[in-house]
């Protein structure tokens, strides 16, 4: 287990993170060879994107008298000036915290509609085809912001960090850091099909997806050969039907999406990513991880080593949420079979991993890999489509952390499960299984295989042992 404090004292000056030499140290090997990063030169040559002030985005019906008119008055104004950096570490988090709710584009998710002005946030029809979580508390949509770069004009803001990492919780308010339940991939769809009436856009974003997921080795690859043939309602299919949380980020695949991640805890983890494909031993790989996040196409702007600094400081900074979950005789209980079932030769520590890889069906560990990383060697049988199948292959799953199981789902690493009591039965096994959460692209029903553990256990030991799990 290792533990990586917060940061205490600035480090003398903000590393310049994007350095070959260091990713080779810190990056696992692919199964599959992708393109390469852009080189240093290429990376840095990229304008840096400005972050301008901004406001939250109400629901229509939940949104204050006379918003829009308030916003179309404010002056323009930036939220991080680089000529003003932070002096202290509080300062540093503070601003990360800023950034984390900024977005770093103005429009849409896909290449939308030409009129940028155009406020489909605003409009009923959005939310009923794209069902994003909205804030009980005030009605707020999480990762949408309104920004004013010039007086007047209010244009949408989307890609912040709170689009995938912010969670609106049982109570109806919004918790930064943990897996968000945003539908990312629908409101993906959605902007496609808006774009079709713009044939260059459709043209943009078949390169979009080819750029995102082009893996020509993979089972689908009629999915990369059609591309071209395919109108804007067949590559809007491809994205349809993955819940809130699961997503088609980069390097993955429509067919193995990746359930988004918590960050809490992020600190104490040894390796990034479902298939650790990032060790991390300090906060500079962490700010590098950040870094081949911020999108495809090399020509888009990209956030500075300072920004990206002070992300990773507030991510670090970041508390652990207050669960109403108590722990009683019942969850000790729970706690007792935990422990007789061998639950924590993987899930131990004060974040119930191990913190070790573990390999994917059909792939074993090279000899030399058991030299070099945290290998638990043998494999529990969950679906190796993003392991093995896609740009982010590494042939393993990391052990996860079971903190927050009580507000963390979709489960499984490609979010197959919606909820935990369905992960600890038999039927997902089966064929005939309708899963709850990503339910692939052959159909409603498959399979959901792997971790075996607890499947077994009688009535009382199973209710016991989700007592204490929610506890976590």
């Amino acid at each position: 287990m290792i533990h990586l404090a917060l940061t205490a004292v600035l480090l003398a000056q903000v590393p310049r993170i994007w350095d070959d030499r260091e990713f080779s140290k810190i990056e696992l090997p692919l199964v599959k060879s992708g393109p390469p990063h852009a080189s240093a030169e290429t990376y840095y040559a990229r304008k840096i994107v400005e972050i301008y002030k901004s406001q939250p985005v109400y629901r229509p019906d939940r949104e204050p008298a006379g918003y829009l008119a308030y916003l179309q008055s404010l002056d323009s104004e930036l939220e991080w000036d680089p000529k003003k950096l932070p002096q202290t570490p509080a300062e540093w988090i503070r601003a990360g915290e800023a950034l984390f709710d900024a977005p770093t584009r103005i429009g849409r998710l896909a290449y939308g509609e030409v009129d940028l002005n155009n406020l489909y946030v605003h409009t009923r029809d959005w939310y009923e085809k794209v069902k994003p979580p909205i804030a009980n508390g005030d009605g707020v949509l999480p990762g949408f912001r309104y920004v004013i770069r010039q007086k007047g004009k209010v244009e949408i803001g989307v890609n912040a960090c709170s689009m995938c990492h912010s969670r609106v919780m049982p109570d109806g308010f919004v918790a930064n850091g943990p897996p968000g339940q945003f539908t990312y991939d629908a409101a993906l769809a959605e902007d496609i099909r808006k774009s079709g009436r713009v044939p260059a856009m459709v043209e943009q974003n078949r390169q979009l997806l080819r750029r995102m997921y082009f893996t020509p080795w993979a089972p689908h690859p009629e999915i990369f050969d059609n591309l071209a043939a395919m109108d804007y309602q067949q590559i809007a299919l491809l994205l349809d039907g993955h819940p809130g949380g699961v997503m088609s980020i980069d390097r993955a695949a429509p067919w193995a999406p990746v359930k988004v991640p918590d960050l809490i805890g992020v600190a104490d983890r040894k390796y990034l990513g479902a298939t650790g494909i990032m060790q991390q031993r300090s906060i500079e790989d962490l700010m590098r991880f950040i870094a081949t996040h911020q999108g495809v196409d090399d020509t888009s702007p990209r956030l500075s080593d300072e920004q990206i600094y002070a992300l990773a400081q507030y991510l670090y900074a970041l508390k652990p949420i207050k669960n109403p979950n108590k722990v009683n005789s019942f969850t000790k209980k729970g706690r007792a079979v935990f422990e007789r079932e061998g639950c924590a030769a993987c899930h131990s520590g004060s974040s119930y991993t191990n913190n070790k890889l573990m390999p994917a069906p059909g792939f074993k560990a090279p000899e030399a890999h058991l030299k070099l990383y945290d290998i638990q060697p043998e494999s529990i049988g969950t679906d190796p489509a993003l392991a093995l199948e896609t740009r982010r292959g590494t042939g393993y799953y990391r052990v996860p952390p079971l903190n927050g199981l009580w507000y963390r789902g979709p489960f499984g690493h490609d979010g197959a499960v919606g909820e935990m009591e369905h992960w600890f039965t038999i039927e997902r096994m089966r064929p005939e299984f309708f899963p709850t959460g990503f339910g692939g692209l052959s159909g409603p029903q498959r399979a959901v295989k792997g971790h075996e553990y607890g499947m077994r256990l009688n009535g009382p030991d199973m209710a016991a042992l989700f007592a204490y799990l929610k506890t976590l």
